[in-house]
């Protein structure tokens, strides 16, 4: 695996080839790194969905337009 400093490099450039899933994959490593940086005592998925939930005003309209994430489990 590559270093998570790398992750968004690769998917934008796995994005850029078609690689859909690859590129999902380096970005949700991006935001699993940015998560464990800023809920370092919770679990993956607890911090992966948190960090989404508490930044929707940034995911949302990038990332998973009309998806209402507070409400989505």
């Amino acid at each position: 695996m590559a270093p998570r400093c790398d992750s968004i490099r690769l998917a934008i450039d796995d994005f850029g080839r078609g690689e859909i899933e690859a590129a999902m994959l380096h970005t949700c490593n991006a935001v699993d790194g940015t998560a464990e940086k800023v809920y370092p005592t919770r679990q993956v998925g607890d911090r992966f969905t948190a960090l989404i939930r508490d930044n929707d005003d940034i995911f949302g309209p990038m990332a998973i337009r009309g998806v209402n994430t507070a409400a989505t489990r």
